[in-house]
């Protein structure tokens, strides 16, 4: 297998270190060599937040270089801007469709409008999807994560079937979210397969 670069990012406490560990479980129960990082802000809720994922063969640094991940996945427009320098030429960003203001006062943000039209500007490939709708549909919108989780798997960005990802989900988190992060799951990755005919 290929070595595959994957950077997942977003704000403090959206749930981008369980989405990580999600991965991490159900690729080492598969047999896939990887290696994740780990990497906060200095707040913890609200702070930016990115985990590197890398597997394959030959992964020795689990840190992810500038221009070399194949997809980077973002919980939050902002966030997407902040580390499209990771995207490699050739590579995907997956996206929810959230904007989410810093904690900090007086700082100008850019609008949704200003962000999707960034992205046609450097020609990125890109996949908009309203993750935390999805997650309120399926119960809970701390469930955004694992929805997201469910596009990388319609997208082909991790070597996962649904069902790895659903029996990491069962022995990753309490069993009392079972329920709302597997209908996630399903649903996340249904609407990514429908979107990624327009791609």
């Amino acid at each position: 297998m290929k070595n595959r670069n994957i950077l997942l990012c977003g704000v403090g406490g959206q749930g981008i270190i369980t989405m990580g560990r999600l991965i991490g479980t159900a690729l080492v129960d598969k047999g896939v060599k990887v290696r994740i990082a780990e990497v906060h802000g200095l707040a913890q809720r609200g702070g930016s937040v990115n985990v590197h994922v890398r597997f394959g063969e030959d992964v020795y640094s689990p840190l992810i270089c500038k221009g070399k991940a194949h997809a980077v996945v973002a919980l939050e427009l902002i966030e997407a801007t902040r580390y499209l320098s990771y995207l490699s030429e050739n590579g995907i960003l997956l996206v929810n469709d959230a904007l989410i203001p810093p904690p900090l006062p007086k700082i100008k943000m850019p609008t949704r409008k200003e962000i999707l039209e960034e992205f046609k500007r450097l020609n990125v490939k890109f996949c908009l999807v309203d993750a935390t709708k999805i997650a309120i549909k399926a119960g809970s919108a701390a469930s955004t994560n694992v929805a997201m989780l469910g596009g990388m798997l319609a997208l082909n960005l991790l070597p996962l079937t649904l069902q790895d990802v659903r029996r990491s989900v069962k022995k990753t988190l309490p069993s009392k979210f079972h329920k709302v992060n597997l209908k996630a799951l399903q649903m996340g990755f249904e609407e990514v397969v429908k979107l990624k005919k327009t791609l």
